[in-house]
């Protein structure tokens, strides 16, 4: 019994360390670039700040498994192929339900899209965005959370409560660092790391949650005004039901499918 509370003690110090840690690392970054940008979106300068955080984030985890004389396939890693395959198929579970239910709503007339730069632009961009995304947000975000705290957290707890978890540091890291601005935010930020923890459990590779995180943040920060690329009347809806509600539900289904989970999950697990 000693044993076992003076191992649960050490796993919940170490993870206690790397939370405060990556939170010192996005306010940081986060205050330098305001102070070089003035507050200004700047290409440039984001992709900059998702760069920093990016390569702070894997300097942490490498220092943290050396010290622990830990592997990184233990943070929910596998073999290259492996993990493009849950890279693409993270990408594929939003990208598809995301689309359909877009269309859905605007045949429906419940929301409407405004195009108000060329196609080219707008491709050009989401492609920059995307690059961004995925090094400040995506991956390093998975990488702390679903990678190294959840792994921590599976040694001691059984999934159900590990997800619960990681959702409950997850949103408190959205407060600390500002993510958390609005009701919206509020109510979007818990459910999204509940269902990237979900996913993360299912598939047993961290990739997955990765492009399923890149691919609606891309999305829905290519839609946010400040780009100027396009306006949406009724976002909310949106959001709510065409990038959250029915690509988590979609993911879920999928996930328990037996086709899935004989064919798809051990292409990405082993």
């Amino acid at each position: 019994m000693t044993d076992k509370r003076h191992l649960r003690f050490t796993a919940f110090t170490r993870i206690s360390i790397v939370f405060i840690f990556a939170n010192m690392i996005w306010i940081f970054i986060n205050l330098l670039n305001t102070y070089v940008s003035d507050g200004e979106y700047d290409r440039f300068s984001h992709f900059m700040m998702g760069l920093s955080i990016t390569t702070l984030t894997i300097l942490l985890l490498v220092i943290s498994c050396r010290i622990e004389n830990s592997s990184w396939f233990e943070l929910g890693m596998a073999n290259f192929k492996s993990n493009l395959y849950a890279f693409l198929f993270g990408l594929i579970i939003w990208l598809l339900p995301a689309s359909i239910g877009t269309l859905i709503l605007v045949s429906l007339n419940m929301i409407e899209i405004a195009v108000i730069s060329s196609w080219k632009e707008i491709f050009i961009h989401c492609f920059i965005l995307s690059f961004t995304v995925f090094l400040i947000e995506a991956l390093p975000e998975e990488l702390i959370f679903r990678g190294y705290i959840f792994s921590k957290l599976q040694k001691m707890f059984k999934n159900n409560l590990v997800i619960l978890l990681q959702m409950l540091l997850f949103t408190i890291f959205g407060f600390i660092i500002g993510s958390i601005y609005s009701v919206e935010q509020f109510l979007f930020i818990p459910g999204f790391a509940f269902i990237l923890g979900y996913f993360r459990a299912k598939a047993q590779n961290i990739w997955l949650p990765i492009g399923f995180h890149l691919a609606i943040m891309t999305v829905t920060q290519l839609l946010n005004t400040i780009h100027k690329h396009l306006e949406v009347d009724n976002f909310f809806t949106l959001q709510f039901a065409a990038f959250i509600l029915l690509p988590s539900t979609t993911g879920a289904i999928l996930l328990n499918m037996e086709w899935i989970k004989r064919r798809i999950l051990p292409l990405v697990n082993s």
